[in-house]
């Protein structure tokens, strides 16, 4: 039980951190890590399987960043919390979902609750996988409370429900897009180790949560059958980035798009290169659209598909050089 409940830790960490982060992550610390003793402390207690005193240790950790307002330490341990929660009596990750869940309603910051909001995403994505064949095999679930995901009927959930739950998850972290912009990505140095060149490519917390949200419906969509797949025949998905900031991305022409995850990714992307259409330096707003070239352009079913992206990445390079 002990190996377990450890093991258990290890696996939603990796799930909650360190993918969330992924892309910028390394084992350099740049910067100085104020809660370092006290981690070491609760991973020595994890690694003896004293599980009840790592949790104290824990609950210790939160109180102090809490009185710090060190808001990345806090989301640390809200994820511990929900990681040992089940205490190795719940494979599925249900109890974890509830922990964090409530937690969001305990926090001020929306940078916070956009955080949690993006676990939730995946976690709730990943409890879906591990219960696929019973999931779709329940009647349609039709919530007491319209737009209900409170986790209070979650046994009855249908798959499509998840996927609106999903959805939702997602928007609450887009409408937070003003707050998170303002915050550099080495304002979570305490949980983030992150790489210099990633200032450049995802400079604030929200690029990091945006790719991350992208990075999860794409894997919605890779569960998808073959005869549900989504594609576009509209080439528009692939026009220059000022125009492709003007279309209405739910009109675009395709094959199964409605509500599907390639109709999410491209809006996401819009959602990205909108919000960096105005920096000083395009770095960040060129890396995001030479994304949403090649992964609309492996979505888009078309005849002159490979010279339209080919064009457009030339386009691309041009003006880099030209600047």
């Amino acid at each position: 039980m002990i190996q377990k409940a450890f093991l258990i830790i290890k696996i939603f960490l990796v799930a909650c951190i360190c993918t969330l982060f992924s892309p910028f992550f390394n084992h350099s610390t740049l910067y100085a890590q104020d809660f370092d003793s006290e981690w070491q402390d609760i991973f020595l207690q994890l690694d003896s399987g004293k599980v009840q005193s790592a949790q104290q240790l824990i609950l210790q950790v939160k109180e102090k960043a809490s009185k710090q307002n060190n808001y990345p330490q806090i989301i640390k341990a809200i994820i511990h919390e929900a990681a040992l929660s089940s205490n190795g009596k719940d494979p599925n990750g249900k109890e974890s979902l509830f922990v964090i869940y409530n937690a969001i309603s305990s926090l001020q910051n929306d940078a916070d609750k956009a955080v949690l909001h993006t676990i939730l995403a995946e976690l709730l994505w990943k409890y879906y996988e591990s219960s696929a064949e019973e999931i779709q095999s329940r009647p349609q679930f039709i919530p007491k409370l319209y737009q209900d995901f409170t986790f209070s009927e979650l046994d009855n959930w249908d798959a499509l429900y998840f996927r609106k739950a999903i959805e939702h998850h997602t928007n609450q972290v887009l409408s937070k897009h003003t707050s998170l912009q303002s915050i550099s990505i080495r304002t979570y140095t305490d949980i983030l180790k992150v790489q210099k060149s990633a200032e450049y490519l995802r400079p604030t917390l929200y690029d990091i949560l945006a790719f991350k949200l992208i990075a999860i419906w794409e894997q919605i969509e890779r569960n998808q059958g073959r005869s549900d797949k989504a594609e576009f025949t509209d080439s528009l998905v692939l026009t220059k980035k000022t125009q492709f900031l003007q279309l209405p991305v739910p009109s675009l022409k395709g094959n199964n798009l409605q509500d599907s995850p390639a109709l999410r990714i491209a809006s996401i992307y819009q959602h990205i290169l909108n919000l960096h259409s105005l920096d000083n330096n395009q770095t960040a707003s060129t890396d995001a659209d030479i994304h949403r070239l090649l992964s609309l352009y492996s979505r888009l079913f078309h005849p002159d598909a490979d010279s339209i992206v080919i064009g457009a990445l030339l386009e691309i390079g041009n003006a880099i050089i030209k600047n």
